[in-house]
Protein backbone atom coordinates (compact mmCIF):
# COMPACT_ATOMS: atom_id res chain seq x y z
CA UNK A 1 0.00 0.00 0.00
CA UNK A 2 1.41 3.39 -1.03
CA UNK A 3 1.44 6.24 1.47
CA UNK A 4 0.70 9.78 0.23
CA UNK A 5 0.85 13.21 1.81
CA UNK A 6 -2.78 14.41 1.85
CA UNK A 7 -1.81 17.94 0.80
CA UNK A 8 -0.53 16.53 -2.53
CA UNK A 9 -4.05 15.37 -3.38
CA UNK A 10 -5.61 18.85 -3.31
CA UNK A 11 -6.37 19.77 -6.91
CA UNK A 12 -6.19 16.15 -8.09
CA UNK A 13 -9.07 13.99 -9.26
CA UNK A 14 -10.10 11.03 -7.14
CA UNK A 15 -11.68 8.07 -8.92
CA UNK A 16 -13.69 5.53 -7.00
CA UNK A 17 -12.01 2.12 -6.74
CA UNK A 18 -15.22 0.83 -5.10
CA UNK A 19 -18.67 2.28 -4.39
CA UNK A 20 -18.28 5.52 -2.45
CA UNK A 21 -20.98 7.36 -0.49
CA UNK A 22 -21.22 11.13 -0.91
CA UNK A 23 -22.43 13.29 1.98
CA UNK A 24 -23.09 17.03 2.30
CA UNK A 25 -21.66 17.39 5.82
CA UNK A 26 -18.33 15.77 6.84
CA UNK A 27 -19.46 13.90 9.94
CA UNK A 28 -19.70 10.17 10.53
CA UNK A 29 -23.48 10.18 11.06
CA UNK A 30 -24.22 12.19 7.87
CA UNK A 31 -26.77 10.73 5.47
CA UNK A 32 -25.58 9.67 2.02
CA UNK A 33 -26.95 11.78 -0.84
CA UNK A 34 -25.38 9.84 -3.71
CA UNK A 35 -23.25 6.79 -4.43
CA UNK A 36 -20.35 6.95 -6.86
CA UNK A 37 -19.75 3.60 -8.53
CA UNK A 38 -16.35 1.97 -8.95
CA UNK A 39 -14.43 3.48 -11.87
CA UNK A 40 -16.32 6.78 -11.82
CA UNK A 41 -14.64 10.08 -11.04
CA UNK A 42 -15.64 11.47 -7.67
CA UNK A 43 -14.29 14.92 -8.45
CA UNK A 44 -11.32 17.21 -7.99
CA UNK A 45 -10.24 17.50 -4.37
CA UNK A 46 -10.82 21.02 -3.12
CA UNK A 47 -9.77 20.47 0.50
CA UNK A 48 -10.00 17.99 3.36
CA UNK A 49 -10.80 17.90 7.07
CA UNK A 50 -9.07 15.79 9.68
CA UNK A 51 -10.74 13.68 12.35
CA UNK A 52 -12.25 15.54 15.29
CA UNK A 53 -15.22 15.14 17.63
CA UNK A 54 -18.02 13.56 15.61
CA UNK A 55 -15.64 12.68 12.78
CA UNK A 56 -13.45 9.61 13.17
CA UNK A 57 -12.11 9.79 9.60
CA UNK A 58 -10.49 12.21 7.22
CA UNK A 59 -13.05 13.54 4.72
CA UNK A 60 -12.22 14.78 1.21
CA UNK A 61 -14.02 17.95 0.07
CA UNK A 62 -15.19 18.56 -3.47
CA UNK A 63 -17.27 21.32 -5.08
CA UNK A 64 -20.22 20.64 -7.36
CA UNK A 65 -21.19 22.82 -10.36
CA UNK A 66 -22.97 25.25 -7.99
CA UNK A 67 -19.85 25.51 -5.80
CA UNK A 68 -21.63 23.61 -3.02
CA UNK A 69 -19.42 21.30 -1.02
CA UNK A 70 -19.78 17.54 -1.00
CA UNK A 71 -17.65 15.14 0.95
CA UNK A 72 -16.45 11.54 0.94
CA UNK A 73 -14.98 9.68 3.86
CA UNK A 74 -11.43 8.45 3.35
CA UNK A 75 -11.03 4.70 3.21
CA UNK A 76 -7.82 2.81 2.47
CA UNK A 77 -7.70 1.51 -1.13
CA UNK A 78 -11.05 3.14 -1.98
CA UNK A 79 -9.63 5.64 -4.49
CA UNK A 80 -7.50 5.70 -7.60
CA UNK A 81 -5.15 8.60 -8.33
CA UNK A 82 -3.21 6.99 -11.16
CA UNK A 83 -1.56 9.06 -13.87
CA UNK A 84 -1.58 12.39 -12.02
CA UNK A 85 2.08 12.58 -11.04
CA UNK A 86 1.47 12.32 -7.32
CA UNK A 87 4.53 11.18 -5.39
CA UNK A 88 4.40 8.77 -2.49
CA UNK A 89 5.94 9.88 0.80
CA UNK A 90 8.95 7.62 0.05
CA UNK A 91 9.41 9.07 -3.46
CA UNK A 92 9.21 12.63 -2.10
CA UNK A 93 11.75 11.83 0.63
CA UNK A 94 14.16 10.52 -2.02
CA UNK A 95 13.79 13.72 -4.06
CA UNK A 96 14.28 15.83 -0.93
CA UNK A 97 17.49 13.91 -0.18
CA UNK A 98 18.76 14.58 -3.72
CA UNK A 99 17.93 18.27 -3.39
CA UNK A 100 19.79 18.43 -0.08
CA UNK A 101 22.80 16.85 -1.75
CA UNK A 102 22.65 19.48 -4.50
CA UNK A 103 22.42 22.28 -1.94
CA UNK A 104 25.42 20.84 -0.11
CA UNK A 105 27.37 20.94 -3.40
CA UNK A 106 26.34 24.56 -3.92
CA UNK A 107 27.50 25.34 -0.40
CA UNK A 108 30.89 23.79 -1.10
CA UNK A 109 31.31 25.87 -4.23
CA UNK A 110 30.35 29.06 -2.42
CA UNK A 111 32.41 28.23 0.66
CA UNK A 112 35.72 26.98 -0.64
CA UNK A 113 35.53 26.60 -4.36
CA UNK A 114 34.93 30.19 -5.39
CA UNK A 115 38.58 30.82 -6.24
CA UNK A 116 38.61 27.74 -8.48
CA UNK A 117 35.45 28.92 -10.20
CA UNK A 118 37.22 32.08 -11.37
CA UNK A 119 40.28 30.17 -12.56
CA UNK A 120 38.67 27.87 -15.09
CA UNK A 121 35.79 28.38 -17.46
CA UNK A 122 34.75 24.73 -17.03
CA UNK A 123 34.43 25.07 -13.27
CA UNK A 124 32.49 28.31 -13.73
CA UNK A 125 30.10 26.64 -16.15
CA UNK A 126 29.63 23.77 -13.70
CA UNK A 127 28.93 26.26 -10.91
CA UNK A 128 26.33 28.05 -13.00
CA UNK A 129 24.61 24.73 -13.83
CA UNK A 130 24.53 23.77 -10.17
CA UNK A 131 23.31 27.21 -9.13
CA UNK A 132 20.46 27.32 -11.63
CA UNK A 133 17.05 26.59 -10.18
CA UNK A 134 13.84 27.04 -12.17
CA UNK A 135 15.65 28.83 -14.95
CA UNK A 136 17.05 31.55 -12.64
CA UNK A 137 20.79 31.55 -12.04
CA UNK A 138 22.30 33.15 -8.97
CA UNK A 139 25.74 33.41 -7.46
CA UNK A 140 26.66 33.63 -3.83
CA UNK A 141 28.72 36.55 -2.58
CA UNK A 142 32.04 34.66 -2.63
CA UNK A 143 31.52 33.30 -6.12
CA UNK A 144 30.44 36.74 -7.37
CA UNK A 145 33.59 38.30 -5.95
CA UNK A 146 35.80 35.53 -7.35
CA UNK A 147 34.32 35.91 -10.82
CA UNK A 148 34.04 39.71 -11.01
CA UNK A 149 36.71 40.81 -8.53
CA UNK A 150 34.08 43.05 -6.91
CA UNK A 151 32.30 42.95 -3.57
CA UNK A 152 28.63 42.20 -4.33
CA UNK A 153 27.28 44.59 -1.68
CA UNK A 154 29.44 47.48 -2.84
CA UNK A 155 28.61 46.63 -6.46
CA UNK A 156 24.88 47.04 -5.91
CA UNK A 157 25.21 50.03 -3.57
CA UNK A 158 27.13 51.94 -6.27
CA UNK A 159 24.56 51.15 -8.95
CA UNK A 160 26.46 48.34 -10.70
CA UNK A 161 29.45 50.48 -11.70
Amino acid sequence: MALYNVSQLVGKTLTAAKSIEIVRIPFDNSESVYTVKSGQAIGRVYSYVLPTEGRAYLYWMFLDTNNDAYWVRHEINAFSIAGQGILTVAEQAALDAQAKTLLEKVGQILDGGAENVAETGEAFTTAIKILTFGGVAFLGAKAFEAVTGKNIIEYFKKGKK
